[in-house]
């Protein structure tokens, strides 16, 4: 197809898409890095291979400055490096169905205070300290309160937390399985939560600030670059669940801190992570490595 440029995606691709580049006889190549490195204790042969991709590339992206600042760390020159965040399309969140509506199809009451997690269950994900937390402040968070839990969720992680959840906190958890309607339940949330453990620059994060959710989070990767500590969320620190439940029965309690904060959350959105701005960045890249313009 003699493309003007290959760009790949992901550890695994880096390695033979870099192959691909060099065979097509200098294509211009971009690689990109979209989560930490800790992948690599477990792929030591294709981290080695992927290092030596990058040191060919013409250029090297990450989706935020903890991801760069670890490929620096790993030797990708200064002068490959480039910073493009992630892009949310704001019109997904312009949903038409009422608030109330929303709720009363999935079956919440409609005076719960509803928290939501998205993501898949992956144990680096957090969900196991967020049900921790949640066991500490279940009498004293607003009832009736639920936590609506999205993302894949087969295999044997997912599974133990059933039967925490089914024990511990009956009738709170709500496991949704994987959705493609999103933006529309995050309209029927009042706080999102994300507890992972690592994270390069987290879509889910940035969807429920597009929503004008207040958000806690965890103090790692890409993270406190989209939420700013005490102005559009709280921060605190992974695997923490005393922490984390501290920070969710404060909002919980403050209707006031939730709106100010939701409100940060959009308009951050707006002025740094749109679609737009994302595909803007993305097109100047190829302009400037594409050998036929």
């Amino acid at each position: 197809r003699r493309p003007a440029v290959c760009h790949c995606f992901l550890p695994f691709t880096n390695v033979v898409g870099g192959l691909a580049a060099a065979i097509a006889n200098h294509t211009p190549l971009i690689l990109s890095r979209r989560s930490l490195n800790n992948y690599q204790t477990d792929h030591r042969l294709q981290s080695m291979l992927e290092r030596s991709a990058m040191q060919r590339a013409n250029a090297v992206l990450g989706n935020s400055r903890a991801v760069i600042a670890q490929l620096e760390e790993e030797g990708v020159p200064k002068e490959k490096l480039q910073l493009i965040y992630n892009g949310i399309d704001l019109d997904r969140f312009d949903i038409a169905d009422s608030r109330e509506a929303i709720r009363d199809a999935e079956g919440i009451p409609e005076d719960a205070f509803v928290m939501i997690l998205v993501a898949n269950f992956i144990p680096y994900k957090g969900h196991e300290d967020l049900f921790t937390a949640l066991r500490s402040i279940r009498e004293k968070l607003p009832y009736p309160w639920r936590l609506l839990c999205l993302g894949r969720t087969s295999g044997s992680y997912c599974e133990r937390l059933r039967i925490f959840a089914d024990n511990k906190l009956p009738d709170h958890i709500h496991f949704l399985g994987s959705r493609n309607d999103v933006p529309r339940l995050l309209k029927a949330a009042d706080l999102a939560i994300l507890p992972s453990h690592q994270e390069g620059f987290s879509n889910s994060l940035l969807e429920g600030m597009a929503a004008g959710l207040p958000t806690v989070t965890t103090d790692v990767g890409g993270n406190p670059e989209a939420i700013e500590d005490d102005v559009s969320g709280t921060i605190v620190q992974p695997q923490d669940p005393d922490a984390l439940a501290k920070a969710i029965l404060t909002l919980s309690q403050d209707l006031n801190l939730r709106h100010r904060y939701g409100e940060a959350a959009r308009a951050r959105i707006e002025q740094d992570y749109s679609l737009r701005s994302c595909v803007e960045a993305y097109a100047a890249l190829y302009r400037s490595l594409d050998v036929h313009t």
